[in-house]
């Protein structure tokens, strides 16, 4: 029969609390009061060491030396740790169970559980006056000096001490303890400090006196959560606040008249004090309860209870979780515990099973995950088991119960039960593993050594096990004494079946105990080159390293490896050696040493046999040189090396002109002064001869350096033009014929902005390039005089298209206009029969006709051409107006009233913006249409988007007042509104349209449009009128599309109709042709038969058929043909041999 499970509950006021044993202790005869104790939370390891403060009866086998005993939970003995260094002042444990040990010099050491450590020590303050007292936290400590100073380390992983606030203490507390960082509202350590009858709190900054009155206190714990303090006064009681001191939550009198030896906190809600083999625990109502030992103990904290440890066991005390107090409370009705007396009933085979389950019917969801959150909290696997069989029995009944809370609480407690076998010594709690989590306690088996159980959780929780085979390899390299060969085997055996598991921490490992060799085969191994290399490198293992680095292909990892070689071996040319049997690093090296280090590479070509390479090294580096002298020794040096190879030949002789031109720079410079030659090229060298007015010296350049004519040419058309030397520009130009042409000329000349000069080389040209060249220099007549003898009327349409000047441009019209007349217009067929013909009449000219549909159809083409043109000149006029609105446009998301009215007047002046629809459309900018207060400026940026100046003036009582810039902008848009009416605007009209008193300021208007690309035209000042080729578009007016809308429509439908008219006109030719061949025919058939007649008639002698046949024959007519028909054929017949007759159809 199993015991209650309430049998061990202890009650104090409304909570219960139990005390349960966990383990019977491994080790025997253990006196803890002879010891100094130190206990691992989360069911960690015990570290005890003798208690130098006590004297001792020395025992037989016992040692002599210090020795730290690493026990587990369970008594079992893990590691022996001989203690050498000094006086230890106190222990501790870090969260990941690294034993911390204090010493009196300021010395800290940090252990693992086998004995290796870290060292470092607290600075000067804690060595100069020694070390009395510490606190330790699970990631850092305080400890209290000689002259009573703190100071603190809040990380063990980069420890850096430093002093806290000067407490101003004269001599030590009576007690203190620390809050750590995670639980104050500084997130800074702080320490609390029992002086006379108050506490002192200090931090990083400042001490303050919390100015209590209870004091002396002997005795003082910080609850787990940090919001609690247990303070034990020297009247005997125990006083229970709040850290900040604001609250008084507890006393309690413990009539005990000496301080206990350990004061501690059981979870949050209760205190546990102990005094020589009595253990008094006080609730938070401030009853007690008293539990005797008959030998000494020590008490272990935890989140959720008290470890305590005695000589013959290891025993949790704990309050009772709610959910395991309602299912096994006496006389409970929760819906938990009638849950689990329902499976009671049910395995009776009792029905008051089913009234049970009936009562709670409503509440079994909550029954049942209370049953699984008791077990999880259960050490008792009898009551683990009942308990899930309950909430199993429980769960049968519901139909959509998710039962993963269920099976994550079974797998918890798989895993809890394995880990406290006494073998492994680990009690931890539900609420310390969930606190912990399993990687925590993953961590914690592999430190422990306890590999294979660690594997299995992990395999059995699905988590990866790399972690765990790595630390298993690492600690049989450290531990096996089997040969490396051995070793290497048995890890790559046991390692096998998982792939891209990484071997250097292992290989690492292996290099570090002094097996260099079984690093080396780990290391081949390895999947990844990023890990690998680096530790080959480590290892001095350099050409092994480079060797994989290039197998990666990883060019990153190449270069790592040279520049380490580099830095170590390129005094002893061991660099060259290792990397010359690998192109890949050759090739990386010459890379890297092309912009980064030349000589290196020249050292690397050297001793490569690669003189040409090393040449080309020694070229680069001679223009670096500043010394003339200098460069050409450099190039001396190189040439010799171009000579030596055959292949370089052409390199050679570069090198070798290059030398020549650089000593008759020197000559040069020697004989021009003020001038400087060296570095110049041999066409820049004779630029500058030339530009120096010493020609001769020029040709002797062009001489000694055989320069082509062609190049020559140029350079002294570039020098004479550049220096304004017209005479001997002519005088070249008449020398002889010209090796370039004379198209150079006028162009260089145009650049010059010399016309004059240019146009005396234009006659010289080709006649098919001189069109462009007069239009380049802007005499549009004298290209259109070109254009028409070349009878190029394309030419002469695009050279129109350019032209601004209006008479020039009349006289470019009346040359297209004859040659449109003698393309189109030609014979008998003249313009007024072509509209003839569209309106209807005859055709007379079928190949004029198709001709002049043809330049109907180019005229439609020509036409869209130049309405699109003339939009992509006015896109290109307000293109950056969308780019200088649009920072308006984003603040005007966000500015309302008075900033909207700001952001309107500030894009109104700003200068190059002349379009506003986009801002006036904005939400916030539309809204000051509706304020009485704002409305005036929305009216004037409405203004400013379709409306004038006239409108302005009509309305200037009403709108805002205008600044200067505004005003300008405002009639730059007049200007392009009366554009739209005629494209020539008198001077007059702009006056008085725009309100200005003179043309001077007109002009200086118009002209700052221009720049602002508004408008494109130009000033007529002898017509006193401007002439604009194409302006900015302007935002349209409400209206306005539908009305350009209707005109486009209407020229579509004309056109639409012109060509269907088109159409009919050329099916009655086809029509008219095919019965005009057809006639022919029939004609010639009736001639033939009508000659055969005559014959026949002549032969037989009676020639009365065919008298009316000869007639009309001999008349020229036929009885269905046309008078018309007749006067053709009676021309064709005057023509006689001299060409073809022609049929063309007529009236029928």
């Amino acid at each position: 029969m199993a015991p209650q499970p309430t049998i061990d509950w202890m009650q104090l006021q409304d909570r219960f609390y139990r005390k349960q044993e966990i383990y019977t202790m491994l080790w025997k005869h253990m006196d803890l009061s002879k010891f100094m104790i130190a206990g691992a939370p989360n069911g960690g390891p015990i570290a005890m060491i003798r208690d130098d403060k006590k004297v001792l009866v020395l025992q037989k086998q016992q040692p002599v030396k210090p020795t730290i005993y690493l026990y587990t939970s369970a008594g079992k003995l893990m590691e022996q740790l001989q203690w050498d260094k000094g006086r230890i002042i106190t222990m501790g444990w870090t969260e990941t169970e690294q034993l911390i040990v204090v010493l009196e010099d300021g010395t800290i050491r940090l252990y693992d559980i086998h004995g290796e450590y870290a060292q470092f020590s607290l600075g000067k303050e804690a060595k100069d006056h020694s070390v009395i007292d510490c606190q330790i936290w699970g990631t850092g400590l305080v400890v209290l000096t000689g002259n009573f100073k703190l100071v603190a380390l809040t990380n063990f992983e980069e420890p850096r001490p430093r002093l806290m606030a000067d407490p101003g203490l004269n001599e030590p507390p009576h007690s203190w303890t620390v809050i750590p960082p995670q639980y104050t509202l500084s997130r800074h350590v702080e320490v609390l400090l029992a002086t006379g009858s108050t506490i002192l709190t200090v931090d990083a900054k400042e001490s303050q006196d919390q100015l209590l009155q209870q004091g002396p206190f002997t005795k003082m714990a910080v609850s787990p959560n940090g919001k609690f303090l247990a303070l034990f006064t020297t009247d005997s009681k125990l006083w229970v606040v709040s850290t900040d001191f604001q609250k008084n939550l507890s006393e309690y009198s413990t009539k005990f008249k000496s301080p206990p030896q350990q004061l501690v906190w059981c979870g949050t809600d209760s205190v546990v004090m102990y005094w020589d083999k009595v253990v008094l625990m006080v609730g938070p109502s401030g009853d007690g309860i008293k539990h005797t030992y008959d030998d000494a103990i020590y008490l272990n904290p935890e989140v959720d209870g008290v470890r305590v440890i005695s000589s013959d066991k290891c025993e949790f005390l704990q309050k009772v979780p709610n959910v395991t107090e309602d299912i096994y409370k006496f006389g409970s009705t929760a819906p938990g515990a009638m849950l689990v007396d329902a499976l009671e009933h049910f395995e009776k085979r009792s029905p008051k099973a089913d009234d049970n389950i009936r009562s709670i019917r409503t509440e079994l969801a909550d029954a049942v995950d209370a049953c699984i959150e008791a077990a999880g909290h259960e050490f008792n696997q009898y009551w683990q088991r009942n308990l899930l069989k309950a909430a199993s029995f429980g769960k049968a009944f519901l139909e959509n119960y998710n039962a993963d809370h269920f099976v994550n609480i079974c797998q918890t407690l798989r895993v809890l039960n394995a880990v406290r076998f006494y073998e492994i010594g680990i009690p931890i709690t539900y609420t310390q593993y969930i606190r912990l989590t399993p990687d925590a306690l993953i961590d914690r088996l592999i430190n422990r050594h306890n590999h294979l159980l660690a594997l299995r959780i992990c395999e059995y929780l699905k988590m990866r096990t790399d972690r765990v085979l790595i630390h298993w390899a690492c600690a049989k390299i450290k531990k096996s004494k089997d040969d490396e060969e051995t070793i290497c085997r048995m890890i790559v055996e046991k390692l096998a079946n998982k792939p891209g598991l990484s071997y250097a921490e292992i290989a690492r490992t292996a290099h570090k105990v002094g097996q260099p060799k079984l690093a080396t085969r780990l290391l081949d191994y390895e999947p990844r080159a990023a890990d690998q290399v680096p530790l080959l490198m480590s290892m001095q293992e350099d050409e092994l390293a480079l060797t994989k680095a290039i197998d990666s292909g990883d060019t990153d990892l190449v270069y790592l490896v040279m520049l380490h070689l580099k830095k170590k071996l390129l005094p002893s040319g061991e660099f060259f050696r290792i990397i010359n049997d690998k192109p890949m690093a050759c090739n990386l090296l010459e890379v890297f040493c092309k912009q980064q280090d030349l000589k290196l590479l020249k050292d690397f070509y050297y001793q490569d046999d690669r003189h040409v390479d090393r040449a080309n090294i020694t070229v680069l580096e001679s223009y670096e040189q500043t010394d003339l002298h200098d460069r050409i020794d450099k190039l001396k040096v190189a040439l010799k090396a171009y000579q030596d190879d055959k292949d370089h030949s052409f390199e050679a002789k570069a090198i070798e002109e290059n030398i020549k031109l650089l000593q008759k720079q020197s000559q040069l410079e020697k004989e021009i002064v003020g001038q400087q030659f060296v570095g110049l090229s041999v066409s820049e060298t004779v630029h500058k001869c030339i530009m120096s007015k010493e020609p001769g010296k020029a040709d002797k350049l062009k001489s000694d350096f055989k320069i082509p004519d062609k190049r020559f040419w140029w350079i002294k058309l570039k020098a004479l033009v550049e220096m304004r030397e017209w005479a001997e520009l002519d005088k070249l130009a008449k020398s002889k014929k010209s090796p370039i042409g004379y198209e150079p000329f006028v162009e260089e000349c145009i650049k010059a902005m010399q016309n004059r000069e240019a146009a005396k080389y234009i006659l010289k040209c080709e006649p098919a390039v001189r069109p462009g060249l007069f239009i380049k220099m802007g005499d549009f007549k004298a290209a259109g005089q070109e254009a028409l003898a070349l009878k190029d009327i394309q030419l002469l349409r695009e050279i129109r298209s350019k032209c601004t000047n209006h008479i020039i441009a009349q006289e470019l019209d009346a040359y297209i206009a004859q040659l449109q007349n003698r393309l189109v217009f030609f014979g008998p067929l003249a313009k007024r029969d072509i509209w003839k013909i569209l309106e209807g009449g005859e055709v007379y000219h079928f190949q004029a006709f198709e001709y002049m549909i043809l330049s109907f159809i180019h005229f439609h083409r020509l036409l869209l051409a130049s309405l699109s043109k003339v939009k992509m000149a006015q896109v290109a006029l307000g293109s950056s107006n969308r780019q200088r609105l649009e920072p308006y446009l984003l603040l005007s998301k966000s500015a309302k009233g008075a900033a909207s009215v700001q952001l309107i007047r500030e894009a109104l002046a700003a200068p190059g913006i002349y379009v506003f629809a986009e801002l006036l459309e904005m939400p916030n900018v539309a809204e000051l249409g509706n304020h009485e207060q704002h409305n005036p400026y929305h009216r004037l940026l409405r203004l400013f988007s379709y409306g004038t100046y006239k409108d302005y003036k009509e309305n200037s009582e009403i709108l805002p007042k205008l600044d200067q810039a505004q005003l300008n902008k405002l009639k730059h848009l007049s200007i392009v509104s009366l554009s739209e009416e005629t494209r020539t605007i008198p001077y007059d009209v702009l006056l008085s349209y725009l309100d200005i008193s003179n043309v001077r300021e007109l002009e200086d208007l118009i002209i700052e449009a221009i720049y602002q690309d508004v408008i494109k035209g130009k000033l007529d000042q002898k017509k006193k009128q401007l002439e604009i080729e194409c302006t900015m578009g302007r935002d349209l007016r409400p209206g306005q599309i539908d009305h350009m809308l209707e005109v486009l429509k209407a020229w579509s439908q004309t056109s639409q109709e012109i060509l269907k008219t088109i159409d009919v006109k050329i099916q009655h030719v086809r029509e008219a042709a095919a019965a005009n061949k057809l006639d022919k025919e029939k004609y010639e058939a009736d001639v033939e038969k009508a000659r055969k007649n005559v014959k026949i008639s002549k032969n037989s002698g009676h020639d009365h058929g065919g008298i009316e046949q000869i007639d009309m024959i001999g008349s020229g007519m036929e009885p269905f043909q046309s008078v018309e028909y007749a006067d053709e054929n009676s021309r064709s017949s005057r023509v006689g041999k001299r060409g073809p007759k022609r049929f063309l159809p007529g009236r029928r």
